[in-house]
């Protein structure tokens, strides 16, 4: 019986600390912001820290956020030198008519008009046309549903699984989701971290795209040829001191705004989410977001040096300096410290003199003691660690003299 009850007792602890371990790395951010807002995150565009996040794993509508994904399979293809951004695309008589339904387009397109790829990218950003969306969606895949399997298969690449794309455009599709009213849709979701990751691609893969999404308008071909201009819907570009540019913004049904942001944060390029914001509050819930940032956070550039054990190095002890071969910038909450505490792989199983300077012989992950700034988009950074100065072979007199000096500490 006693023997049970220890069983017991040791089960119930296993289960608090591993749920406690869950509560940790959901809540693992800096703070958790006061945004109107279902959800929300800020991460550090380039490390991928997570600075502040509310509800961010749980999956909303996204509505023309969507349309990053058309845009990043585009701007793939052009790297790849498979499409060019003056090629020109001539419209489906299907997406032209939809182009021309008020109610859910706001940029005209004709059949009888010839668009190139960076106009039908510009008018899918800016104004957040679903027609040139679709068109584009159609020049990749040859159909609208091919593409949602294409968008899915990129998300998957991603690490981001278990979707299903209905639109390009992120306008709703047919019959067959539950909602929560009763009804029955199908709607593109993603968690506002999922959102995060595609925005990181597009930066980290794309950052030309910004030379679009920077725009506050654009000149467009009009079904009559002449040009007319196009604006963006980002209403934080010029007007923010935060300096965004860009990137995209997004209205559901039902569910309210949505806004994927590209700004400065403390000189850090910084990536924002918000999802299903009240009506015209995702410009408001974004700067708050970045607002309560600044108060609650400071920026804190780490570069860690280590001494280590060479064998044979002509130094006391076979002891050397190792520095970080790059500074690494983090978000910390003010006057606060917290040590890297994870080990140290070397890049051969013993380290032997002579030895270059700047010779990289080990890396770290950045993992620290606190486990608020452990929390990242994808993958945990990585420190490199070189040597400071060149590291001369000893000679055997120096290795006798070491031994010696050895012998006699024992």
């Amino acid at each position: 019986m006693v023997k049970r009850i220890k069983q017991g007792f040791i089960v119930l602890i296993a289960f608090l600390v591993l749920n406690q371990t869950a509560i940790n790395a959901a809540q693992a951010a800096l703070f958790r912001p006061q945004v109107s807002a279902a959800a929300a995150i800020l991460v550090d565009q380039q490390t991928g820290q997570v600075v502040a996040q509310k509800n961010s794993r749980r999956r909303l509508p996204i509505a023309s956020i969507s349309k990053l994904l058309v845009i990043y399979l585009i701007e793939q293809k052009i790297a790849r030198q498979q499409l060019k951004p003056q090629q020109t695309v001539t419209i489906t008589p299907k997406i032209a008519a939809l182009s021309q339904d008020h109610s859910v387009a706001n940029v005209s397109l004709s059949t009888q008009q010839k668009y190139t790829i960076r106009q039908l990218e510009t008018a899918a950003l800016l104004p957040s046309s679903n027609s040139a969306a679709m068109a584009l969606a159609q020049v990749l895949a040859g159909s609208q549903e091919k593409f949602c399997r294409q968008a899915e298969q990129l998300l998957q690449r991603w690490g981001i699984s278990r979707t299903h794309w209905y639109t390009a455009s992120g306008l709703r599709g047919a019959t067959s989701v539950p909602a929560r009213k009763g009804k029955f849709i199908q709607e593109n979701c993603l968690s506002a971290r999922e959102v995060a990751i595609v925005a990181q691609h597009l930066l980290q893969d794309y950052p030309k795209i910004l030379h679009i999404t920077q725009q506050t308008q654009a000149a467009f071909p009009q079904p009559n040829g002449h040009f007319g201009v196009i604006h963006n819907t980002n209403s934080l570009l010029q007007t923010s001191a935060y300096h965004f540019q860009g990137l995209k913004t997004g209205t559901t049904a039902v569910d309210g705004q949505n806004f994927v942001g590209v700004a400065r944060l403390k000189g850090r390029p910084v990536i924002t989410v918000v999802l299903n914001a009240p009506a015209e509050q995702q410009f408001k819930a974004t700067t708050a977001l970045l607002n309560q940032a600044t108060r609650k956070t400071q920026v804190v550039n780490l570069r860690p040096q280590q001494s280590i054990y060479v064998a044979n190095a002509q130094t006391t002890n076979n002891r050397i300096l190792v520095r970080s071969q790059k500074k690494v910038t983090l978000f910390f909450r003010p006057n606060d410290k917290s040590t890297i505490n994870s080990k140290m792989h070397f890049v051969t199983p013993v380290l032997q003199a002579p030895l270059a300077k700047n010779k990289v012989v080990s890396q770290q992950t950045i993992r620290l003691q606190n486990p608020i700034y452990n929390d990242y988009l994808t993958t945990t950074p990585q420190i490199r660690y070189q040597t400071v100065y060149s590291v001369k072979r000893a000679t055997w007199y120096q290795k006798l003299s070491q031994q010696l000096q050895h012998w006699f500490k024992l």
